[in-house]
């Protein structure tokens, strides 16, 4: 197993969470009546429990928010713990979210398309979208698979055209032409380049390089994140009010009213210049972009455009960076793998160009991304669901309306399925798509009950195929342009928090410039 560092990150949400929940100045009138609250909320709870075994329990006398805080930093040991004592066998764990019904991974397969098992709600709810600032979760909720499955996906051919050249422009930009080796936070200038090339999607030609946008974005997927894990440590009465004091929640509120500024004169002079084209008799203009695809998908529904765009932001904004940062640290901390992954680069990309086929045919790259992601899995609670009724599964067992789920992931690790778990194999899932069996399952935007990265069923992540492109091409930039190496005191080590496992933010490379084999500005794009 990896041995993960378990410091907090630079802005320490998690490591003030008690103290700051302490610390709100919270008027008398709300004081008064945390007593009847909690005595309503804990008898509520508890008339509505499993009979399955509970992990970590906690004492007695001891509140179910002690174990609540106690899960952000042991999060990862509880769950091993869970899984060595019940083995096969469901059961309940007590997370910073509340209590966790835990399905061991034979059951991807069983509740990956049951509707009655809802994503959606799920997100809502633990991101509190009812709360002023957090209505963006509440926006993807609403349009996110419709506006991915139906327009995105749809139109990714030409969507992806876009990025190759955002890409030139960005690296240029945060990366520079330093001839000799240069240290870097690559996490931090990551993800303003993922930042970049997702709002050439989101938002089109004329937002994708406003650094006020691009700035506002990325605040707001680390306050919102933040704060929402502050939240989820109070009973649901209490949070609107805290919201209001918090300085956490202040800060999701004034991103909100930013994006605002920033996104609804687009949108308006966008339906201004539809309308005058439609009085002329000209032909309507129509984008490519999610934009455009929101204000098709609304309908007569209430739509606010900043909300949509914040909310595509937060999903793909963090999952991506985190991936590409990975595998840029495997890639510096064996240097030797780069030159392989060069060469089919340079073999791919001068026949076919930037054409979605040449990123496909990069097996090799397909196959090393795959493997940072199964190393260190983001998430190691996967296909997260709440239960819109009571229903029975596969064994009799049944979940309770109301009642949150989510499946181990620890297939990912498991020597029984990956030989040496622990060690990256940048070839390993290039082996894999050489038997017919697994050729699809070995493929980076597949999933499977062995790798539930990107869940599995109809909630698997929409998103997925974009963000494979994503990286491709910005690896393509990072490793033609530059060389790369470890910085004194770099390593592989990562953060844990609960069942997340994340890049340490705190990491840093070195790299230099290099003359790239091929141009890369001028292949053709189609």
């Amino acid at each position: 197993m990896h041995s993960p560092v378990t410091i907090p990150p630079p802005s320490s949400w998690l490591s003030t969470t008690s103290v700051q929940l302490a610390t709100v100045q919270i008027p008398l009138w709300i004081s008064t009546s945390i007593l009847c609250v909690l005595i309503f909320y804990i008898s509520r709870s508890l008339s509505n429990r499993s009979a399955l075994p509970l992990v970590n329990a906690p004492k007695w006398f001891q509140p179910e928010v002690v174990e609540q805080i106690s899960f952000v930093k042991n999060g990862l040991k509880i769950l091993s713990e869970g899984r060595s004592y019940f083995g096969d066998k469901p059961f309940r764990m007590i997370t910073h979210m509340g209590e966790v019904t835990v399905l061991p991974p034979s059951f991807a397969s069983i509740i990956r398309n049951e509707e009655s098992l809802d994503l959606r709600t799920l997100l809502a709810k633990d991101f509190h979208s009812h709360l002023p600032g957090f209505e963006p979760v509440g926006a993807v909720a609403r349009y996110l698979h419709r506006i991915v499955h139906k327009h995105l996906n749809k139109h990714l051919n030409t969507v992806a055209a876009h990025i190759p050249s955002e890409a030139y422009f960005a690296i240029d930009l945060l990366f520079g032409n330093p001839p000799d080796w240069h240290e870097i936070c690559i996490r931090e200038t990551s993800v303003n380049l993922v930042a970049r090339l997702s709002s050439r999607v989101f938002l089109g030609e004329e937002l994708c390089r406003d650094e006020e946008w691009l700035k506002t974005a990325i605040d707001y997927t680390n306050h919102s994140g933040g704060a929402a894990i502050k939240l989820n440590l109070l009973p649901g009465p209490l949070r609107l009010p805290f919201s209001w004091f918090s300085d956490d929640c202040k800060h999701v509120r004034n991103d909100l009213r930013k994006a605002r500024e920033i996104i609804n004169p687009v949108v308006e002079k966008r339906r201004l210049l539809k309308i005058q084209a439609q009085a002329e008799n000209k032909p309507i203009p129509t984008f490519t972009d999610v934009i455009e695809w929101a204000e098709q998908e609304r309908g007569d529904e209430p739509y606010d455009a900043a909300l949509a765009q914040l909310g595509f932001a937060a999903a793909a904004m963090h999952t991506t960076t985190d991936l590409l940062v990975q595998t840029l640290l495997h890639l510096a901390n064996d240097p030797v793998l780069i030159t392989p992954l060069r060469e089919e680069m340079i073999r791919v990309l001068s026949t076919e160009g930037w054409k979605r086929n040449a990123l496909f045919n990069m097996k090799l790259l397909d196959s090393a991304i795959k493997e940072a992601q199964r190393w260190k899995p983001i998430n190691m609670l996967a296909m997260r669901r709440i239960a819109l009724k009571d229903i029975t599964i596969s064994g009799g067992l049944t979940i309770r309306k109301g009642q949150r789920i989510g499946v181990d992931a620890f297939n990912m690790l498991d020597s029984n399925i990956h030989a040496q778990p622990e060690k990256y194999d940048m070839y390993r899932f290039m082996r894999m798509r050489e038997d017919p069996a697994n050729a699809i399952k070995a493929q980076l935007v597949s999933t499977s009950p062995e790798h539930l990265e990107f869940g599995h069923g109809v909630y698997a992540c929409p998103g997925r195929f974009l963000a494979a492109d994503e990286i491709k091409i910005a690896l393509c930039h990072l490793l033609l342009k530059y060389d790369w190496k470890l910085a004194p005191g770099a390593s592989l080590e990562f953060m844990v928090a609960a069942f997340f496992q994340n890049v340490n933010p705190a990491n840093k490379l070195l790299y230099r410039r290099r003359k790239e084999e091929i141009d890369l500005e001028t292949l053709k794009l189609t």
